[in-house]
């Protein structure tokens, strides 16, 4: 079986400060980030927000692939690079019902995604 990489995306259609507030609300440990910064660390991963370059409104709502419209990625990078593809897993997770419970849209993007 091939290793499959640790790191990986979640596209969510929300700007990058209510992506911040939520997370803040959610993690306690981050109550400190800027929210001006692009950097954080999340349960043992750096986490980079960046705006989507390609992000269309009308598309991330309509088209068939909807979130490589949407407007903001966060990129995990495991700061440990013994961090259990588990851990990353139940994050994903995590992370992807705390935006949906949101009511905001998100994809995970990562290649143990077929594991999710």
């Amino acid at each position: 079986m091939t290793d499959l990489s640790n790191s990986f995306r979640i596209a969510v259609n929300a700007s990058k400060e209510v992506i911040l507030q939520i997370l803040i609300n959610k993690y306690k440990t981050i109550s400190n980030v800027s929210k001006d910064t692009k950097y954080f660390v999340l349960k043992n991963n750096n986490v980079v927000i960046n705006e989507n370059e390609d992000f269309d409104a009308v598309l991330a709502l309509e088209d068939e692939d909807a979130y490589l419209y949407y407007e903001n990625n966060l990129d995990f990078y495991p700061e440990e690079t013994d961090l259990n593809i588990n851990e990353q897993i139940v994050l994903a997770r995590e992370l992807f019902m705390l935006f949906k419970d949101n009511n905001i849209a998100a994809e995970i993007i990562a290649e143990f995604e077929q594991l999710i």
